[in-house]
């Protein structure tokens, strides 16, 4: 139940989140998890709902960017008919991480693995720029043997809970970037 979905969304497009990511990640709008000593990697968090108010919001990137998921996941739930019943939900809880040499989350987990968790049903993963395979950065998934590589535009969808632990492996150059987040039971 890992699908992948290529060119869902430009390069233009991804570099100018990565572009948004290094202004706010400059002007120190960064998350740093304290709660976990392995995840190292750079995040803004980022939610695109326009009632929070927040300064970063863009209509038209935040269109672009749920338009491109809802594509993916129409897709995904036409495969799968035991998630249909999030057709109405958006996704919720996306950030944007820069990872680098010697950073990231490397311990196998899953996104549903308690209770300040536990309404998250499906997991999505936008990479915003290739890394090279002689790099690292691939996104491996424990039980199901399989390896995802970073390239731009590409999205990932799979479910949340126990039966899906993954890790990020490191990258040894430069940087991987990525916006993550989840569709959950509530609303």
């Amino acid at each position: 139940m890992i699908e992948v979905y290529d060119d869902v969304f430009t390069k233009e497009y991804c570099d100018s989140l990565v572009q948004q990511f290094e202004i706010f990640h400059d002007a120190h709008e960064t998350i740093n998890p304290s709660n976990i000593q392995q995840n190292s990697d750079d995040r803004v968090m980022y939610d695109w709902s326009p009632h929070w108010g927040l300064h970063y919001y863009h209509p038209d990137i935040a269109a672009q960017f749920y338009n491109g998921l809802q594509t993916c996941y129409e897709q995904y739930a036409n495969k799968y008919d035991i998630i249909k019943s999030l057709e109405q939900h958006t996704p919720k809880g996306m950030s944007m991480q820069r990872t680098g040499p010697r950073q990231g989350y490397h311990v196998w987990h899953v996104e549903n693995g308690g209770i300040a968790s536990s309404s998250r049903m499906l997991v999505y993963m936008l990479y915003l720029n290739d890394v090279d395979p002689e790099h690292g950065g691939d996104t491996e998934y424990l039980y199901q043997g399989i390896k995802v590589q970073p390239k731009a535009g590409r999205v990932v969808l799979w479910p949340a809970g126990i039966t899906h632990p993954h890790r990020g492996n490191p990258i040894y150059s430069g940087h991987k970037y990525i916006c993550t987040g989840w569709y959950t039971y509530d609303n």
